[in-house]
Protein backbone atom coordinates (compact mmCIF):
# COMPACT_ATOMS: atom_id res chain seq x y z
CA UNK A 1 0.00 0.00 0.00
CA UNK A 2 1.25 3.49 -0.86
CA UNK A 3 1.58 5.83 2.15
CA UNK A 4 -1.78 8.13 1.07
CA UNK A 5 -3.54 4.79 1.34
CA UNK A 6 -2.30 3.84 4.57
CA UNK A 7 -3.68 7.56 5.78
CA UNK A 8 -7.05 6.92 4.28
CA UNK A 9 -7.62 3.75 5.75
CA UNK A 10 -6.32 4.96 9.25
CA UNK A 11 -9.26 7.67 8.72
CA UNK A 12 -11.42 5.22 7.77
CA UNK A 13 -10.92 3.28 10.66
CA UNK A 14 -10.70 6.03 13.01
CA UNK A 15 -13.76 7.82 11.82
CA UNK A 16 -15.49 6.77 14.94
CA UNK A 17 -13.25 7.84 18.04
CA UNK A 18 -14.34 4.36 19.75
CA UNK A 19 -12.44 2.83 17.70
CA UNK A 20 -8.69 3.72 18.44
CA UNK A 21 -7.02 1.94 21.55
CA UNK A 22 -6.82 4.16 23.89
CA UNK A 23 -6.96 3.60 27.96
CA UNK A 24 -6.23 5.86 30.93
CA UNK A 25 -2.58 6.00 30.26
CA UNK A 26 -3.00 6.78 26.57
CA UNK A 27 -2.89 4.87 23.62
CA UNK A 28 -1.69 1.06 23.34
CA UNK A 29 -1.12 -0.65 20.33
CA UNK A 30 -3.46 -3.55 22.15
CA UNK A 31 -6.26 -3.33 24.48
CA UNK A 32 -8.22 -6.57 25.88
CA UNK A 33 -10.99 -6.25 24.21
CA UNK A 34 -8.94 -6.63 20.86
CA UNK A 35 -8.82 -2.74 19.71
CA UNK A 36 -5.44 -1.72 18.07
CA UNK A 37 -3.50 1.52 17.23
CA UNK A 38 -3.21 2.91 14.08
CA UNK A 39 0.67 1.29 13.78
CA UNK A 40 -0.98 -1.57 15.79
CA UNK A 41 -3.42 -2.76 13.47
CA UNK A 42 -0.87 -2.92 10.83
CA UNK A 43 1.21 -5.66 12.71
CA UNK A 44 1.96 -8.77 11.49
CA UNK A 45 0.31 -10.55 14.53
CA UNK A 46 -1.32 -8.98 17.31
CA UNK A 47 0.69 -11.09 19.87
CA UNK A 48 3.38 -8.96 18.60
CA UNK A 49 1.97 -5.28 19.67
CA UNK A 50 2.12 -6.81 22.76
CA UNK A 51 5.53 -8.13 22.66
CA UNK A 52 6.72 -4.69 21.34
CA UNK A 53 5.02 -2.25 24.07
CA UNK A 54 5.80 0.88 24.85
CA UNK A 55 5.83 3.58 21.61
CA UNK A 56 6.82 3.04 18.16
CA UNK A 57 9.86 5.42 19.62
CA UNK A 58 10.99 2.87 21.30
CA UNK A 59 11.93 0.65 18.55
CA UNK A 60 14.56 3.12 16.83
CA UNK A 61 18.03 1.95 17.14
CA UNK A 62 19.93 5.43 18.14
CA UNK A 63 21.63 7.71 15.51
CA UNK A 64 20.80 4.62 12.92
CA UNK A 65 17.74 5.16 10.68
CA UNK A 66 18.55 2.95 8.28
CA UNK A 67 19.06 -0.31 10.47
CA UNK A 68 15.67 1.06 12.31
CA UNK A 69 13.73 0.87 9.02
CA UNK A 70 15.04 -2.37 7.98
CA UNK A 71 14.33 -3.27 11.75
CA UNK A 72 10.89 -1.95 11.89
CA UNK A 73 9.71 -3.08 8.95
CA UNK A 74 9.59 -6.98 9.66
CA UNK A 75 6.76 -6.23 12.22
CA UNK A 76 4.77 -5.23 9.70
CA UNK A 77 1.80 -7.24 7.53
CA UNK A 78 3.62 -7.39 4.25
CA UNK A 79 1.19 -5.02 2.54
CA UNK A 80 2.25 -2.36 4.76
CA UNK A 81 6.13 -2.64 4.22
CA UNK A 82 8.09 -0.52 2.08
CA UNK A 83 7.57 2.76 4.85
CA UNK A 84 10.63 4.69 7.04
CA UNK A 85 10.06 5.41 10.15
CA UNK A 86 9.48 8.29 10.24
CA UNK A 87 6.23 8.20 8.31
CA UNK A 88 5.16 5.20 11.16
CA UNK A 89 5.73 7.94 14.01
CA UNK A 90 3.86 10.68 12.52
CA UNK A 91 0.75 8.29 11.84
CA UNK A 92 0.91 7.15 15.28
CA UNK A 93 0.93 11.31 16.66
CA UNK A 94 -1.76 11.82 14.82
CA UNK A 95 -3.83 8.99 16.20
CA UNK A 96 -2.97 9.39 20.05
CA UNK A 97 -3.57 13.15 19.96
CA UNK A 98 -6.95 13.35 21.66
CA UNK A 99 -7.52 16.94 19.77
CA UNK A 100 -8.14 15.27 16.64
CA UNK A 101 -11.07 13.69 17.47
CA UNK A 102 -14.27 14.37 19.49
CA UNK A 103 -16.82 11.97 20.98
CA UNK A 104 -18.46 10.58 17.62
CA UNK A 105 -16.09 11.79 14.74
CA UNK A 106 -12.52 13.22 14.10
CA UNK A 107 -12.67 16.87 15.19
CA UNK A 108 -11.58 19.72 12.73
CA UNK A 109 -8.22 19.94 14.06
CA UNK A 110 -8.03 16.86 13.18
CA UNK A 111 -9.08 16.55 9.94
CA UNK A 112 -6.28 19.90 9.31
CA UNK A 113 -3.62 16.92 10.48
CA UNK A 114 -4.67 14.05 8.09
CA UNK A 115 -4.37 17.00 5.85
CA UNK A 116 -0.97 17.97 6.73
CA UNK A 117 -0.09 13.99 6.20
CA UNK A 118 -1.77 13.82 2.84
CA UNK A 119 0.29 16.60 1.29
CA UNK A 120 3.57 15.49 3.10
CA UNK A 121 3.71 11.82 2.26
CA UNK A 122 1.28 12.33 -1.22
CA UNK A 123 4.65 11.23 -3.21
Amino acid sequence: MTKLEIINETIKAYSDPNNRATTDRGCVYLRDDGKMCAVGRCFKNSALAVVIGGSIDELELPNDRVATTKKTLSFFKKKYQGHGIDFWVDLQLWHDDNHNFEEDRISEKGLEGIETLKLFYAN
